[in-house]
Protein backbone atom coordinates (compact mmCIF):
# COMPACT_ATOMS: atom_id res chain seq x y z
CA UNK A 1 0.00 0.00 0.00
CA UNK A 2 2.93 2.47 0.61
CA UNK A 3 4.51 1.69 -2.52
CA UNK A 4 0.90 2.53 -4.63
CA UNK A 5 1.22 5.87 -2.24
CA UNK A 6 4.23 6.94 -3.22
CA UNK A 7 4.04 6.33 -6.58
CA UNK A 8 1.10 8.84 -6.29
CA UNK A 9 2.75 11.68 -4.72
CA UNK A 10 5.53 10.77 -7.95
CA UNK A 11 3.14 11.65 -10.49
CA UNK A 12 3.77 14.64 -12.12
CA UNK A 13 2.96 16.85 -14.75
CA UNK A 14 3.26 20.59 -16.55
CA UNK A 15 2.08 23.19 -14.65
CA UNK A 16 0.00 26.01 -16.26
CA UNK A 17 3.11 28.36 -15.94
CA UNK A 18 5.10 26.01 -17.56
CA UNK A 19 2.34 25.87 -20.28
CA UNK A 20 1.98 29.32 -20.73
CA UNK A 21 6.50 29.99 -21.03
CA UNK A 22 5.97 27.09 -24.09
CA UNK A 23 3.26 28.92 -25.49
CA UNK A 24 4.83 31.91 -25.05
CA UNK A 25 7.94 30.82 -26.96
CA UNK A 26 5.82 29.20 -29.91
CA UNK A 27 4.52 32.44 -30.47
CA UNK A 28 8.02 34.36 -30.49
CA UNK A 29 9.01 31.61 -33.12
CA UNK A 30 6.04 31.98 -35.06
CA UNK A 31 6.37 35.83 -35.29
CA UNK A 32 9.41 35.50 -36.47
CA UNK A 33 8.72 32.92 -38.72
CA UNK A 34 6.17 33.90 -40.48
CA UNK A 35 7.30 37.33 -41.66
CA UNK A 36 10.11 35.59 -43.85
CA UNK A 37 7.39 33.70 -45.90
CA UNK A 38 5.68 36.53 -46.71
CA UNK A 39 8.97 38.18 -47.75
CA UNK A 40 10.25 34.41 -49.47
CA UNK A 41 6.60 35.03 -51.91
CA UNK A 42 7.13 38.71 -53.01
CA UNK A 43 10.58 37.95 -53.77
CA UNK A 44 9.76 34.93 -55.86
CA UNK A 45 7.28 37.32 -57.57
CA UNK A 46 9.82 39.57 -58.36
CA UNK A 47 12.43 37.00 -60.08
CA UNK A 48 8.88 35.42 -62.32
CA UNK A 49 8.73 39.17 -63.04
CA UNK A 50 12.32 39.59 -64.00
CA UNK A 51 12.60 36.37 -65.85
CA UNK A 52 9.83 37.16 -67.85
CA UNK A 53 10.81 40.44 -68.79
CA UNK A 54 14.56 38.68 -70.53
CA UNK A 55 12.42 36.43 -72.03
CA UNK A 56 10.06 38.90 -73.93
CA UNK A 57 13.16 41.04 -74.70
CA UNK A 58 14.45 37.92 -76.48
CA UNK A 59 11.35 37.19 -78.00
CA UNK A 60 11.30 41.37 -79.14
CA UNK A 61 14.52 40.98 -80.59
CA UNK A 62 13.79 37.64 -82.58
CA UNK A 63 11.02 39.42 -83.77
CA UNK A 64 12.99 42.47 -84.76
CA UNK A 65 15.46 39.88 -86.97
CA UNK A 66 12.81 38.64 -88.80
CA UNK A 67 10.59 41.78 -89.47
CA UNK A 68 13.10 44.63 -89.22
CA UNK A 69 10.64 46.36 -87.07
CA UNK A 70 9.41 45.74 -83.60
CA UNK A 71 6.46 44.89 -82.29
CA UNK A 72 3.61 46.66 -81.73
CA UNK A 73 2.21 44.72 -78.77
CA UNK A 74 3.12 41.69 -76.85
CA UNK A 75 0.10 39.75 -78.31
CA UNK A 76 2.28 39.96 -81.87
CA UNK A 77 4.53 37.94 -80.14
CA UNK A 78 2.17 34.93 -79.06
CA UNK A 79 2.43 31.83 -81.31
CA UNK A 80 5.67 32.16 -83.29
CA UNK A 81 7.82 33.69 -79.55
CA UNK A 82 6.03 32.87 -77.03
CA UNK A 83 3.74 30.19 -75.76
CA UNK A 84 1.42 32.34 -73.82
CA UNK A 85 0.65 35.79 -73.05
CA UNK A 86 2.17 37.20 -70.33
CA UNK A 87 -0.68 40.12 -70.22
CA UNK A 88 -3.89 37.35 -69.83
CA UNK A 89 -5.71 38.61 -67.10
CA UNK A 90 -4.86 35.59 -65.13
CA UNK A 91 -0.90 36.29 -65.42
CA UNK A 92 -2.23 39.64 -64.66
CA UNK A 93 -2.92 39.02 -61.38
CA UNK A 94 -0.16 36.43 -60.43
CA UNK A 95 2.50 39.09 -61.41
CA UNK A 96 0.65 42.23 -60.31
CA UNK A 97 0.98 44.12 -63.10
CA UNK A 98 0.94 44.19 -67.05
CA UNK A 99 3.86 43.94 -69.64
CA UNK A 100 4.47 46.57 -72.61
CA UNK A 101 6.96 46.87 -75.31
CA UNK A 102 7.80 50.61 -76.20
CA UNK A 103 8.70 52.07 -79.41
CA UNK A 104 12.07 50.95 -79.50
CA UNK A 105 11.43 47.69 -78.17
CA UNK A 106 12.13 47.86 -74.77
CA UNK A 107 9.97 45.95 -72.62
CA UNK A 108 8.74 47.03 -69.37
CA UNK A 109 6.85 45.84 -66.58
CA UNK A 110 3.56 48.36 -65.21
CA UNK A 111 2.05 47.35 -61.37
CA UNK A 112 -1.49 47.35 -61.18
CA UNK A 113 -2.81 49.57 -58.66
CA UNK A 114 -2.99 47.50 -55.58
CA UNK A 115 0.90 46.82 -55.83
CA UNK A 116 1.63 50.56 -57.87
CA UNK A 117 4.80 51.92 -59.01
CA UNK A 118 6.52 50.68 -62.03
CA UNK A 119 9.16 48.29 -62.66
CA UNK A 120 11.81 46.97 -65.29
Amino acid sequence: MLKIRKMMQRQQGFTLIELIVVLAILGVLAALIVPKFTNTTSKAKEVAVETTVKTLQSAVELYYLDNDSYPKSISDLEEEYIDENPNSSENIEKFGGKFDINSEGKVTFTKTEESSGQSE
